[in-house]
């Protein structure tokens, strides 16, 4: 299950290299993507000048964006 869940956060990563605004944003700059076949999810920003991905956290879907808000102290 772990080489799996790997291989899944690998192909979302070269996804979002690909297509970083294929996703659409939650909070200011930040963008959510749900991982195929797993309950988590990818949080996101893109550096614009050199057209990177910067993945904050990945988060249970149970944890939800609260969780995640209150772990970046947005609130």
């Amino acid at each position: 299950m772990g080489i799996e869940f790997t291989l899944k956060l690998e192909e979302a990563k070269v996804l979002l290299e690909s297509n970083p605004e294929l996703y659409r944003k939650v909070e200011a700059e930040i963008r959510k993507m749900s991982l195929k076949k797993f309950p988590y999810a990818l949080f996101y920003e893109i550096d614009e000048p050199a057209r990177e991905v910067g993945i904050i956290a990945v988060l249970h879907h149970k944890r939800g964006l609260e969780a995640f808000k209150k772990r970046l102290k947005l609130e």
